[in-house]
Order: structure tokens, then C-alpha cells, then sequence
């Protein structure tokens, strides 16, 4: 009867999507690696680094950038921005309160929509926690209490180099903005509200999107397949975690959204130290496009401290802060020059 109605174009129950962590592990020391090698205590038990040859490109980068700054046309050095959609960020940790996006047309704490975007107060994204069909309910501070969000953030995007805790892939080249959904203490989220999300992170100039968070169905929400879509059509990455159910996703039963069929998503399995797939890992010769450190990944938590974690979730923030830096040395790349890229 409701879609009998011509104001109703899509009807569908609002799924509760969940993280796509596993259980939390202790991470053990790697190789030193043999280029750039940041100062950052706990930077020697970051493996996935080394893993996917981040000192030698780092090395790389800085060569090419005293060339630039020497007057050569080499490598740039733009700043690209990731919607980390998520459970919120803390934006006060020493290893990421200089990596946040801040929206320059808000002023803080002043109660005021500065910039008319809707959003009130929105200084490092906004938090959507009800579920609700309105995207401008909910606040502007998207803390997260439980770390999943900080974690992921932190592979993305942590300061390198200053002596504190670890080293993010896209360091000095890309900012996180907040996007909180993830509110529960279980690490459940609305998938309206990811939609909110999504449209956000396109609104306020986002490059790409890390979504560590799905579920595992048989049809995707059509819904957030449209959200997604429109964010590729504004040239925007979605890059997402194929999930940890050890699920074939090219079968009947898939990843969502990871698994949607749209040019613009990267889906993200989990590898092991070894080179192999993480056990709880999701794959599929169609279905995901690359696998990337997921297995006791050291990173950021809140309240200054680090953890480390497993899971696609860990996996997915290696891809996305590729991406961010990919995209930084040359910011006219479309999202599908970066992808194939990667």
C-alpha cells in the first residue's frame, strides 16, 4: 500500500549494520624497515606498514617533494580529506588532533550554523545517532567512547614523526573528518543514519570515504546503494570492509555494502603477517578487490592511549589512507585512476 503512494519512491526496513572488528590483540614487534623510518615509539610494531612497502614509499615521497620545493615538476603535496565513517574520533588524541579536517565556516561552540550547511556547530563533522529520516538531528561532536572509529583513524592519518605512538599511512597528506554513526554500545548503527553520513561527507568536499562497518545479507539496501552512487558520481572513493563471517561473498549471502556493484567501492579483506587470509576474513574472486594488514594492527584508541585490533575493520583504513595518498600527489586524479591504481 505504501508504495502505491507517488510520494514514496523506496520502502524498506532501516537495517542495524555493525562494526568489522575482531576481537582485540596484542600486537608483536616487525622487521625494522630499511627507508623512512618515523621516530614514533610503537611504530616497530606496526608490521602492516612495512607489509605493504609504506617506508620506501614515504622515502619516495620526501625525495620527490625537496625536488618540487627545489623548483623540479615532480610529485605533489595536496591534502586530501577522509570521511571516516564510523563510530566518531577522538579529535583530542596528541596523534590525531593535528590530522583532523576542520570545517573553516563554522566557529566553535558559539551555538550558531555559521556556514548554513544545516549543521550546528560542526568543527570536525557531526554525529548521527537515531535513525531519523531528518540528516541535521544529532550534534556536532563526534567523540568517540569506544575506539573503533579512533583506531581506524589512526592507520589512516596518525602524525608521524613527533615521538608519539605510531605513524598513519597518509600522514601530513590528509585530514580525518569525524562522521559518527556507530553509537551503541555495541557498536550498532542505523543505516539511515550512514546515509546522513554519505551525503555529509559529499556536501563538505570529502575525497573518500573508510566504512568499516556492514552487515551480511542477501540484497543490498537500495537506499544506501543510491547514496553511494550519487557520492560517485561527485568522483568520490567508498572504500569498505568485506566483513569477518569467513563468507564466500561472490554466494548467494554477501558483505554489504562492500559487495554493492558500483565502480567507486573498494571492498577491503584481511590479511595475515604471512601474506594470508585473515581466518574470519570474507573473500571472493569477484567480490573483493584487495586484502591488506588486518590481523594485530597497533593503532590510536581514546584518551591518548593505543590498542591493537583485528578484523576487516583494521584492513579497510590501509586501503583508504592509500587512497588519501595516492590521491594527494596528483589531486586531478579521478576515483577510478586511483583505484586502478591500487
Amino acid at each position: 500500500a505504501l508504495l502505491a503512494s507517488d510520494e514514496i519512491d523506496i520502502c524498506e526496513p532501516d537495517a542495524v549494520v555493525t562494526t568489522a572488528s575482531g576481537r582485540r590483540l596484542r600486537a608483536r614487534a616487525a622487521q625494522e624497515p630499511n627507508r623512512f623510518v618515523p621516530d614514533d615509539p610503537i611504530f616497530k610494531e606496526q608490521w602492516g606498514m612495512a607489509s605493504i612497502d609504506m617506508p620506501e614509499a614515504w622515502a619516495f615521497l620526501s625525495e620527490q617533494q625537496q625536488e618540487t620545493d627545489s623548483g623540479a615538476d615532480s610529485v605533489g603535496n595536496g591534502t586530501t580529506v577522509v570521511g571516516v565513517i564510523d563510530g566518531g574520533v577522538d579529535y583530542n588524541h596528541p596523534d590525531l588532533k593535528d590530522a583532523m579536517w576542520v570545517n573553516q565556516g563554522e566557529i566553535a561552540g558559539n551555538g550558531i550554523d555559521d556556514d548554513g550547511n544545516g549543521f550546528v556547530d560542526d568543527i570536525h563533522g557531526w554525529a548521527w545517532c537515531d535513525g531519523s529520516e531528518n540528516p541535521h538531528i544529532g550534534d556536532g561532536d563526534p567523540m568517540d567512547e569506544h575506539g573503533h572509529g579512533t583506531h581506524c583513524s589512526g592507520t589512516i592519518a596518525a602524525t608521524a614523526n613527533n615521538q608519539e605512538g605510531i605513524a598513519g599511512v597518509a600522514f601530513g597528506r590528509t585530514k580525518i573528518m569525524a562522521l559518527k554513526f556507530l553509537c551503541g554500545e555495541d557498536g550498532r548503527g542505523y543505516t539511515a543514519d550512514s546515509i546522513h553520513a554519505i551525503n555529509y561527507a559529499v556536501a563538505m568536499g570529502a575525497t573518500l570515504t573508510s566504512n568499516s562497518w556492514g552487515y551480511l545479507g542477501f540484497t543490498a539496501y537500495r537506499a544506501l546503494e543510491e547514496a553511494i552512487r550519487e557520492a560517485e558520481e561527485a568522483d568520490m572513493l567508498f572504500i569498505a570492509a568485506a566483513g569477518n563471517d569467513d563468507n564466500d561473498n561472490d554466494g548467494p549471502r554477501k558483505g554489504y555494502p562492500a559487495s554493492s556493484e558500483l565502480d567507486s567501492i573498494i571492498s577491503v579483506g584481511a590479511a595475515t603477517r604471512n601474506g594470508e587470509k585473515a581466518p574470519f576474513s570474507n573473500y571472493g574472486l569477484e567480490s573483493v578487490d584487495v586484502f591488506a594488514p588486518g590481523t594485530r594492527i597497533a593503532s590510536t584508541m581514546p584518551g591518548g592511549k593505543y590498542a591493537a585490533m583485528g578484523g576487516t575493520s583494521m584492513a579497510t583504513p590501509f586501503v583508504a589512507g592509500l587512497a588519501a595518498l595516492l590521491w594527494s600527489t596528483d589531486p586531478a586524479q579521478s576515483y577510478r585512476d586511483i583505484k586502478h591504481r591500487i
